[in-house]
Formats: structure tokens, sequence, C-alpha cells
């Protein structure tokens, strides 16, 4: 029986019964183009699961239970098939193999070109940061020069006024004693 017979024997969508099959691995068979084909025992499975299901239980559960009743999913093979529909099926399963092939090939340069990308990306950002240390060495040696120049001008500032201050203290004094010696009262 296909996809169609089955949903409506159940009383469901075929998008359900496909839904099943994947999601539980239910083990039913594939005709050669690829269609579900479901023996009268599968239909019976599926009627099971249909039940537990609306007895509220969780796919997961379902799935759990249904694990003791799998087999491997096969390509039936009718006395119908003539030898050019086998060498067609052999020719496509060859050009699957060599896609895969071409598909890992390709996988495994990806790898490499994003690998090459995240060295470059990762060399980039350290030169960038050494860059950025370099600006800013150059900043701290410019300020401590600046501040060097500073304290130097500063001292010089200190010593100008000191000699000022000492200047002027000399010249407060002469006056003083000449002035206290002209009009001295002793």
């Amino acid at each position: 029986m296909n996809t169609t017979v089955v949903a409506s024997e159940l009383g469901v969508s075929t998008k359900t019964v496909q839904r099943w099959v994947k999601q539980l691995d239910f083990p039913a068979s594939r005709n050669e183009y690829g269609h579900y084909e479901f023996t009268n025992e599968d239909v019976e499975a599926l009627k099971k699961i249909k039940d537990q299901l609306k007895n509220g239980a969780s796919m997961h559960e379902v799935a759990s239970k249904s694990e003791n009743h799998k087999k491997a999913f096969v390509w039936t093979e009718r006395t119908g098939f003539d030898h050019g529909q086998k060498e067609y099926i052999i020719a496509l399963e060859q050009k699957l193999e060599n896609l895969s092939q071409r598909a890992n090939a390709e996988m495994e340069h990806m790898g490499k070109i994003i690998s090459n990308l995240e060295k470059k990306l990762t060399q980039k950002a350290d030169d960038v940061v050494s860059y950025q240390l370099l600006q800013h060495r150059r900043e701290l040696e410019d300020l401590q020069s600046k501040l060097v120049d500073m304290e130097e001008q500063l001292q010089k500032s200190n010593e100008k006024l000191a000699a000022t201050e000492m200047a002027a203290s000399i010249e407060n004094q002469k006056p003083k004693k000449r002035l206290k010696s002209l009009f001295s009262f002793s």
C-alpha cells in the first residue's frame, strides 16, 4: 500500500504518515521511485502509534516503544524490473557517490580557506594591537619629554624667582641702612 491509501485508512493526512515515518524511524520500505510502501503489519503498527498519540503519549515515548519493531529500509525489488532500470539505478548511485566525494572535497577545501582566513584575521588583529601599542608608547614618550621640559622650566623659574627675591631683599636692606644712617637720632 502507498502513503495515500494508508493515510485514508488511518484517517490522517499523507504528511502526518510521512512525518511519523521520519520522526520515529519507522521501518517502511520504498519502491524504485523512492515512495513509501507499507505492508499490512506496517499499517497495524501505524494504527497503534496513532492510538498511543491519541491517548496523550509524546512522540518520544512512542519512538522508544517502536524501537523493538525496527527493520532496515530496503528498496523493494519487483520482478517487473528490467535490466535497463537496474543499470539506471546503478548509474544514479555512482553519480551520488561522485557528488558525495566532490562535496566532501569542497567541504575540506572550504575548511582550509576558513582556517587560512582565521589565521589572517588573527595576524591582522595582532598587527593592529602592535601598532596601537607603538602609538601609545610614542604618546607616552612625548608626554614624558614634555614633563621633563616642564620640570626644567619650573626649576629655572624657581631659580629666577629665588634670585629675584634675593636681589630684592638685598636692595630692601641697603636703602634702609642708608636711610637709617641719615636719619638716625642717636
